[in-house]
């Protein structure tokens, strides 16, 4: 029988997990390193805010699911890869060697320098501890006397397109007015949700106006101050409470060796996933900067980081059995996007759904990947 080789996986993300899951544990001795001690359902976070979900739907506790897969959990911060000794240091002091190492440590929300005054407003919905902060704002907001307040998002990718519905259902069920408490969505582009199909971005228009959102389109901002967004046409936007769904970036990990990575901190990969340049590292889910055969590059989404750890754990176990691993390719499974009062709206398989059917669809997306943790 072969020794079990160390493999150390470092993020407790989509793509961290379902490694874990997706792997045969008999042929690894398996290491999960997480700098905080749950897991966070990412795509649920909206819901969350808005009070349709609560703590429970969204945190897994990574030491008890890490138990029941017979896997070891550090919960710690990994600052430096070692590669010439095959050794990751913890921020805490830890060394911990491996044979083989995945990168998981998915991202973080961007907050781009050059809007001035942007860190003063930077609460990262991907941090546990700023979620329950927006929470608490949102709370005082509600109690407040303040007059025509309002909740203002900047980026209108889907992110930030569920957050504002979510908000504007929450107010309507406890019977605020838009003329108390508005919402408004800024994107620079001229549509939300760049990128996606027509009919798509025009659902959520649609849906957007009929729950009294303002829409602001076609300007990027250009500093926050003083309870005021300012855009690039030289307006201005009052705001009450304000929440940045601009994108991510990877937070810098660094590497003894050189190293290839992005403009975004991510580690380039071949279509195996392997790091290039080291055979025995990998990198899947945010972190993984990987380019398809058409020259187009996959954006940080859960269905990506999925399916990357599905093919990722095929070929470890190749490896192991001295045979050849799989080039990874990216099938796209659709988008939902959430629109609130247990409906939405997006394809699936290539098929359009809507209303409440939309709805039920993204929940069973959802309970699929966190039936994992039970």
């Amino acid at each position: 029988m072969k020794e079990k080789k160390k493999l150390l996986i470092l993020g407790g993300g989509y793509a961290g997990v379902t490694l874990i899951h997706a792997l045969k544990m008999k042929n690894f001795d398996i290491t999960l390193v997480n700098q905080t001690p749950f897991h966070i359902v990412q795509t649920e976070i909206h819901r969350l805010l808005g009070g349709a979900a609560h703590e429970e739907d969204i945190y897994f506790d990574l030491e008890e699911f890490c138990e029941k897969k017979g896997v070891s959990f550090i919960c710690d911060k990994a600052i430096l890869i070692n590669d010439k000794v095959q050794k990751v240091i913890c921020e805490h002091g830890r060394e911990l060697k491996y044979d083989y190492l995945v990168i998981a440590t998915g991202a973080l929300s961007l907050f781009p320098h050059q809007i001035e005054n942007i860190h003063a407003y930077s609460k990262d919905i991907k941090v546990a501890q700023h979620l329950k902060n927006l929470e608490n704002e949102f709370q005082s907001l509600l109690k407040s006397k303040e007059k025509e307040k309002n909740i203002a998002i900047i980026g209108g990718g889907l992110t930030g397109v569920e957050i504002a519905l979510e908000y504007a259902s929450r107010l309507k069920k406890l019977g605020i007015s838009a003329t108390q408490c508005s919402i408004s969505l800024i994107e620079q582009f001229e549509t939300l949700l760049p990128g996606s199909s027509k009919e798509l971005i025009l659902e959520t228009h649609d849906a957007c106006d009929k729950a009294g959102i303002k829409r602001y389109h076609g300007n990027f901002v250009t500093k926050i101050e003083n309870n005021n967004i300012y855009l690039s046409n030289n307006s201005s936007i009052p705001f009450s409470m304000v929440i940045i769904t601009i994108g991510v970036i990877c937070e810098e990990l660094h590497f003894q060796s050189e190293i290839q990575k992005s403009n975004k901190n991510q580690f380039i990969v071949d279509k195996h996933l392997q790091v290039k340049g080291f055979e025995n590292i990998f990198a899947i889910g945010d972190v993984a900067y990987f380019e398809t055969d058409e020259g187009s590059i996959l954006l940080p989404t859960a269905q990506n980081a999925k399916q990357q750890a599905k093919t990722l754990a095929k070929n470890l176990e190749n490896i192991f059995k001295n045979k050849p691993t799989l080039e990874y390719k990216y099938k796209h499974k659709g988008t939902l996007v959430d629109l609130a009062k247990n409906e939405a709206v997006g394809d699936a398989f290539g098929v359009q759904f809507h209303g409440n059917s939309a709805y039920y669809l993204k929940r069973t997306v959802n309970a699929m990947h966190t039936r994992i943790f039970k």
